[in-house]
């Protein structure tokens, strides 16, 4: 589909918090200097949403000097990163640009296993785990979930909630057989014995790295190498790593993307994957309250590391950050009012903001500015969708890249009309009489069972071609919203 094939093409995509790790730097807590003598001031971690350097929540990091480890081999390529893999990012910031120049940059994968139930309700299960895929989860190796065989090794990139499922941003086939290795908090410590992602797991033979001195304790992050499969909630590790969520004493200014874990609403405090953020009254939130603050819930946080902690300026609220999609013309640009309009000149309504990340696809190493779009222009933009807008539909954009004018045209988001075999998707006709028709899990329905489920609210993926005021679709699939 237009809108996978694109994001592993023009890289412009999805978002998220990396989470330990083999022998790969320690995480926020390596060293180094960034190539003009001075230590890095600045940290971040979440998803790569693109590349021309690598960009993590909406800053371009410039990778030519960095150190960059990927499942704990070091020096490798910015050629071996992918768009949605999860890393944490060690460098200095400009303070007037959203660029900056990385000292390191370190992926390791989440879990990595082998397939042990396919994918049924958007949940595949690996190496015991419960993995939650929806539309912006990435692939590498299959097209999609639906795809994945049982027995295919993986390896899996995203967000481990508190109870241990996995919401997965990337997931990648393994061509060899590789060890199984998961990383989790560990949640309780017994004799010989650690409770970590919903194991228990036998410690006595494995080797022990990274151990403070008061030995292996519940609320560390560790990196665990199983020597098989779980059997009935059981496992045995032949080595565990205690992973570091300590600051480098230099960085000072830090962006964090996860889940938030352990929230003390009297005290104001939370973690983000062991990482300590403290909220003061001066905290701003954006697209949420204090009030929506909850264990799970995804946020970015922005703010200065004071005592080793994360003192929060800014909390972004992140439920549904790249739900909506779309990929099609220019037809109209309001450059005054921050936005402009797909398709037609009262269709569906773009809007950007500060964080808008503007990437120019035509010239990768060029800016893109909201003046220099043309009804000339075709773009990908991905956001946050809503049923307002003056042509029935709007996102709030956070990536918007220019393409070259292919034909091509796609929407991705909520159903909000539907007649007969036309739908309109954030207000955009869509016209899906002739198109393959498909389930959430990406399988083929009958044109009759897909209409029964697309109802107004409902979201979908539609691509085909724009013409006559219509998306006429080729494929429309159900979305797991």
């Amino acid at each position: 589909m237009w809108r996978a094939a694109l994001a592993t093409a023009v890289t412009a995509l999805t978002l998220l918090v990396a989470c330990g790790g083999a022998d790969a730097p320690t995480r926020l807590a390596g060293g180094g200097e960034d190539g003009t003598g001075a230590p890095p001031d600045s940290a971040a971690s979440g998803v790569i949403t693109g590349f021309g350097s690598v960009i993590v929540n909406g800053v371009r990091w410039d990778t030519s000097s960095a150190d960059i480890a990927v499942n704990g081999v070091r020096n490798r390529r910015q050629d071996d990163l992918r768009v949605g893999m999860v890393v944490t990012v060690l460098g200095r910031r400009d303070s007037a640009t959203t660029s900056g120049r990385a000292v390191e940059v370190v992926f390791d994968n989440l879990l990595q296993g082998s397939v042990e139930a396919p994918l049924a309700a958007s949940t595949l299960r690996v190496a015991g785990q419960a993995v939650l895929v929806n539309s912006d989860t990435q692939f590498e190796g299959a097209a999609d979930a639906a795809s994945l065989r049982l027995g295919d090794r993986v390896q899996i990139s995203g967000f481990r909630e508190r109870a241990g499922v996995i919401r997965a941003t990337w997931i990648g086939v393994l061509s060899a057989v590789n060890a199984i290795e998961l990383t989790a908090p560990i949640t309780a410590v017994g004799a010989g014995s650690i409770q970590a992602a919903g194991l228990t797991i036998d410690t006595r033979a494995a080797q022990l790295v990274d151990v403070p001195a008061g030995g292996l304790a519940a609320g560390q992050w560790a990196r665990i190498v199983l020597s098989g499969p779980p059997v009935a909630g059981t496992a045995t590790a032949t080595r565990v790593r205690v992973l570091s969520g300590s600051f480098l004493p230099s960085v000072i200014n830090v962006q964090l993307q996860g889940l938030v874990d352990d929230y003390n609403a009297g005290a104001g405090t939370f973690e983000i994957n062991d990482r300590p953020v403290r909220l003061t009254a001066s905290t701003r939130f954006v697209d949420g309250t204090r009030a929506n603050l909850a264990d799970n819930a995804r946020v970015e946080v922005r703010g200065v590391v004071t005592g080793g902690a994360v003192q929060a300026d800014e909390v972004r609220f992140l439920p549904d950050l790249l739900g909506a999609s779309a990929r099609g013309p220019v037809a109209l640009v309001e450059a005054a009012n921050n936005r402009f309009l797909m398709f037609s000149a009262t269709g569906l309504e773009v809007r950007i903001n500060s964080d808008t990340l503007l990437v120019d696809g035509l010239n990768p190493a060029g800016s893109l500015s909201l003046a220099s779009l043309t009804a000339a222009d075709d773009v990908l933009v991905l956001g946050r969708g809503s049923a307002s807008g003056s042509g029935g539909g709007r996102i709030d954009a956070r990536v918007v890249q220019r393409l070259l004018r292919g034909g091509e045209a796609g929407v991705d988001g909520e159903i909000t009309a539907a007649s007969g075999t036309r739908l309109a998707v954030l207000g955009v006709p869509v016209e899906l009489s002739g198109a393959v028709t498909l389930n959430a899990a990406g399988q083929p329905i009958t044109q009759a069972e897909f209409l029964a489920q697309a109802v107004v609210g409902r979201s979908v993926l539609a691509d085909g071609r724009f013409g006559g005021g219509v998306l006429t679709a080729n494929t429309v699939r159900l979305q797991i919203r």
